[in-house]
């Protein structure tokens, strides 16, 4: 059988930048201005059935975000859409590529365009919680909002729990001999 294979992926509630992270870390250099390869999502001509709702798009030099602006290496322009590779929210193959004509976008915010952009074929304009869950999960903290990021929240970009638990982890205490690991939490005991 000849014929493209179906991508069927879904973006709900996601968060994605346009960028990579600078990294004055790495090799002890600083950190370079990105200037090429600005997008939050990229899909190219093979690409089909994206489905993007409820995310928030765009550079991290928007404060309002949520998320730290030293990040921010990057702006995205208003260009909702980039068949060329020029700094965008979506690029796509080509307007007429499936890439762009099966994509299924909704109630996504995106810092080019400063608010959240609805898909006029779509009456509703709000975006459930979960695709999945009716209410926030018992496992979820208490202390962390659910869901951790939309278009509906303030800010809109919060902290994953599991990022939250990485970020607190202390790698020189955890690699001691005589550190007992807690998993649950990612301490030692």
């Amino acid at each position: 059988m000849i014929g493209s294979a179906r991508s069927d992926l879904t973006y709900f509630r996601d968060y994605a930048s346009s960028q990579q992270a600078p990294s004055p870390i790495v090799w002890s250099q600083a950190a370079a201005p990105q200037t090429g390869n600005v997008t939050a999502l990229q899909f190219d001509a093979s690409d089909n059935y994206m489905t993007v709702i409820g995310n928030v798009l765009g550079s991290t030099t928007r404060a309002s975000l949520g998320v730290p602006t030293s990040l921010g290496t990057a702006t995205v322009t208003q260009e909702y859409m980039s068949y060329d590779g020029s700094p965008s929210i979506f690029a796509l193959g080509g307007p007429d590529d499936i890439s762009a004509t099966s994509l299924w976008w909704h109630g996504n915010f995106d810092t080019g365009n400063g608010k959240v952009m609805w898909n006029s074929k779509i009456d509703a304009r709000t975006v459930p919680a979960s695709l999945y869950r009716a209410s926030k999960p018992a496992w979820w903290p208490s202390d962390k909002p659910w869901p951790w990021v939309g278009p509906d929240l303030n800010p809109m970009v919060g902290v994953l729990p599991a990022q939250a638990a990485a970020a607190a982890f202390n790698y020189n205490t955890a690699n001691d001999p005589s550190c007992t690991p807690n998993v649950s939490d990612y301490s030692c005991q």
